[in-house]
């Protein structure tokens, strides 16, 4: 008699294993992967939506562009020979964007904690805010539900 290998026996155990991971995979490598190794990409090119075809490399430009100004720099030449100036907008709407994080962020966590403080005590009335509380997350759902339904089944659905 003939033995397997190490490799296929291996294989033969975990086929099945295998076979439920395909799909997971493949949805990762489609949906998340791709996109993220895509747009990775066109971050090093001068992409324009309007003209597709005019694509071509220009290296660390758009991030020179974007965080020149942070290492003192007010121009810069890209790969294909462009002066481009730093963008006064991008900083602007990065300084936005952190100051909302790092403020409204810990201020939403903190309240939510407190809630769910409260909501776990043996308070008065707790179970009736709880009540007010959780009703529309759980009818939400249902409610749109029934409203497509409805929609599909009216006369000239």
């Amino acid at each position: 008699m003939r033995t397997m290998s190490g490799i296929s026996q291996f294989l033969k155990r975990n086929a099945i294993a295998y076979m439920f991971l395909t799909p997971w995979l493949l949805g990762f490598f489609v949906l998340t992967l791709y996109p993220m190794i895509y747009s990775l990409w066109l971050g090093f090119t001068n992409y324009d939506f309007t003209q597709p075809d005019a694509t071509h490399w220009i290296g660390m430009g758009n991030y020179l562009k974007m965080f020149g100004p942070l290492f003192g720099q007010s121009e810069f030449t890209m790969s294909a020979g462009e002066v481009l100036r730093a963008d006064r907008y991008y900083l602007k709407s990065l300084s936005v964007t952190f100051t909302y994080v790092f403020a409204s962020v810990p201020l939403k966590l903190m309240a939510a904690l407190a809630v769910a403080m409260l909501m776990s005590q043996k308070l008065r009335g707790v179970s009736f805010y709880r009540a007010v509380y959780y009703i529309p997350t759980l009818l939400g759902g249902s409610v749109a539900i029934a409203v497509l339904w409805r929609k599909l089944f009216e006369k000239d659905g």
